[in-house]
């Protein structure tokens, strides 16, 4: 397998390191001590063509695909996991419509999202349904033409910047019953009557990009907005599986600043005259070289399109790649 980088993609780290370093590095401490969100580095993405990375040329994206926006937020969350996450907000609740949505949804909903004139959320988790999702008590009900969607979403990144959302759903009479196939996906505009944001979280980190609930009360969807077939659960599943190595690159990115911070730290304990085992917790070499060869397995697996491997040994790769990319922060400090 190559692992070298194209010259597209050399072009678009190099683009995408100067933006970090020029623009995303002078804000970064002031957009997480007022939790404003940055509107400015939104309008400094979007002129820069990233808001597309993921999506398709013909819907006005540049294609760049799973590898691209890794890159992107890789060098974006060196200096802001708040910039980073604007980034990743363009894949998260676009990926089951461009997955299972149909042209006119893509054409309606997709390409605003490219060109910058729209953003989007991703309305998966309850209050009492988060890792596990077949806990949801958000239901829709089929009225003629229409779909009544009552609940309530929670820890909604983006729930108040979005002009629209990807819901997940239960149609089936019985909100309780634990089957796959009673989940469904819908595309919900938030000028709809019914849809109001409600409480945002009091976060310690991230917060230039509001996370909070979203309620929804007797809203009617129109049936062309549901998101492939009734029965979409499996559609959530692919969404979030492609969106691992993604979560994993804001890991990577948040890593080499703490890194560099401790090699300086550990610098002037040693000339102090502290030994390198006091501080044993930072040496982990071999866990961070393994959590970075699964990370870059779960890059290739997802783009080099093998149709071979069995979709569940990919869906773990995706698992181990997000998990190493987040935990690598805390496990790659360590003195050479």
């Amino acid at each position: 397998m190559d692992f070298q980088l194209s010259e597209e993609l050399l072009a678009l780290q190099e683009t995408c390191r100067r933006i970090a370093q020029d623009k995303v590095k002078p804000r970064a401490r002031e957009i997480d001590e007022s939790g404003e969100y940055p509107q400015d580095l939104f309008e400094v993405f979007r002129d820069a063509g990233l808001l597309g990375l993921c999506i398709p040329t013909e819907l006005g994206g540049s294609g760049a695909g799973i590898l691209g926006l890794t890159i992107a937020i890789e060098e974006v969350a060196k200096y802001s996991n708040t910039a980073a996450l604007m980034l990743l907000l363009t894949r998260l609740p676009t990926g089951p419509v461009m997955i299972a949505g149909s042209p006119e949804q893509n054409q309606r909903y997709i390409a605003p999202i490219a060109e910058g004139s729209k953003r989007a959320a991703f309305c998966l988790s309850e209050p009492q349904a988060g890792s596990d999702v077949m806990g949801m008590r958000t239901k829709a009900v089929r009225d003629g033409d229409e779909w009544v969607l009552n609940g309530t979403k929670c820890w909604i990144s983006g729930v108040v910047q979005a002009d629209w959302y990807t819901v997940f759903a239960k149609t089936s009479d019985d909100v309780t019953e634990r089957n796959h196939d009673s989940i469904s996906a819908f595309i919900v505009e938030r000028g709809w009557e019914g849809v109001e944001v409600g409480s945002t979280d009091r976060k310690m980190g991230v917060r230039g990009v509001d996370t909070g609930e979203l309620l929804l009360s007797n809203v009617r969807v129109p049936a062309e907005n549901v998101v492939g077939a009734i029965g979409g659960f499996p559609l959530a599943m692919q969404g979030l599986n492609s969106m691992r190595p993604i979560v994993a690159a804001r890991g990577i990115g948040l890593h080499e600043p703490v890194e560099a911070a401790a090699r300086i730290v550990l610098a002037l304990l040693l000339g102090l005259g502290f030994l390198a085992w006091t501080i044993v917790g930072l040496r982990k070499p071999n866990t961070a070289k393994w959590a970075r060869e699964v990370f870059v397995l779960s890059l290739v697996y997802l783009l080099s399109g093998l149709r071979q491997i069995n979709q569940w040994e990919v869906a773990l790769r995706f698992t181990l790649g997000k998990l190493s990319g987040r935990v690598s922060p805390g496990l790659t400090m360590y003195l050479p």
